[in-house]
């Protein structure tokens, strides 16, 4: 993790919490999970293992499922996620973002109407040597 987090140019700020809670958490909890449910098959109780395999399963995809619908809930509440990011830019709701195709093919249409050439064809006339 180190390795990664330290070494890297401007590594991402959420990389190491992934890394650390994420990852290694994911690990630890499985791992628990998987020894409980051991420990009662092997103690001669199937019964309390497989609903205990099954029903910490079944409820942690609940969970999920869970949050996915409160975090839709919430964007939808706020406005919904183009909004919202576009308030974070601070560009007018519905602008295309300034990278997107077409804003890129409307800044084209403007320099060609302008007289000023277009991106290409300063690209052809210098290919072509003239």
């Amino acid at each position: 993790m180190v390795l990664l987090t330290e070494t890297t140019t401007a590594p991402h700020p959420l990389l190491r919490p992934f890394l650390g809670t994420g990852i290694c958490g994911g690990f630890t909890t499985f791992s628990t999970y998987a020894l409980d449910t051991r420990r009662l098959l092997d103690a001669g109780d199937p019964v309390r293992g497989l609903l205990y395999l099954g029903g910490t399963l079944f409820t942690a995809l609940a969970a999920v499922a869970a949050g996915v619908t409160a975090a839709r809930a919430v964007v939808r509440a706020r406005g919904g996620a183009r909004e919202l990011a576009a308030r974070r830019r601070g560009a007018a709701v519905g602008a295309p973002c300034a990278t997107s195709p077409t804003a890129r093919s409307r800044r084209a249409t403007t320099r060609s109407s302008r007289g000023a050439p277009s991106p290409s064809t300063s690209w052809a006339r210098s290919s072509s040597g003239s």
